[in-house]
């Protein structure tokens, strides 16, 4: 029967993965099974993006040049048909993935009570790039709202000073 080691991946979820040691000989170091293996890594490399909140996450250079990427497709992404949405994900996450060294999209991860990345799956990936998409155009369309309330909040002041515009000294008869 296979032992079992826990992983606790950051995400709040605990998974307990069955590890073949051999029987003979109880010297060597445990390997995860084929169908339970995880990419661990312990260092982030410059393009690879990794998941989190906090200022490292994001001047992390990897996370930078991400963001640059999902500005670069955000005209086509607003007004393209769902369908057709996946479509420039997969670029995005291509145009990273042929970076030098491939960038990498890395979630935090604790195995065996060392902190470190675990590469995400090709699904969650696109996901997130979508996800990454629909909050700068959120980010957008609440910059352009602010800039456009501010203009109106201008315009109102202004035009309150002109309706009581006090007399001056030089004015009076």
């Amino acid at each position: 029967m296979p032992r079992l080691i826990s992983v606790y991946v950051v995400e709040k979820r605990v998974k307990k993965l069955p590890i073949k040691t051999s029987s003979s000989t109880k010297s060597q170091a445990p390997k995860l099974s084929h169908h339970s293996r995880i990419n661990f890594i312990q260092k982030p490399r410059e393009n690879d993006i990794i998941s989190g909140r906090g200022t490292h996450v994001y001047n992390h250079q990897g996370n930078i040049n991400f963001m640059s990427l999902v500005k670069k497709y955000q005209s086509k992404y607003e007004v393209c048909p769902k369908s057709l949405k996946k479509v420039h994900s997969k670029e995005i996450y291509t145009s990273i993935r042929k970076l030098n060294p491939p960038g990498r999209f890395l979630k935090p991860c604790i195995v065996d009570g060392i902190a470190g990345w675990a590469e995400m799956d090709y699904k969650n990936t696109i996901l997130k790039v979508r996800q990454a998409m629909r909050d700068n155009e959120l980010r957008e369309m609440r910059i352009r709202q602010t800039l456009k309330n501010y203009a109106l909040h201008c315009e109102k002041k202004e035009s309150l000073l002109n309706k009581s515009k006090p007399l001056l000294l030089n004015e009076r008869s």
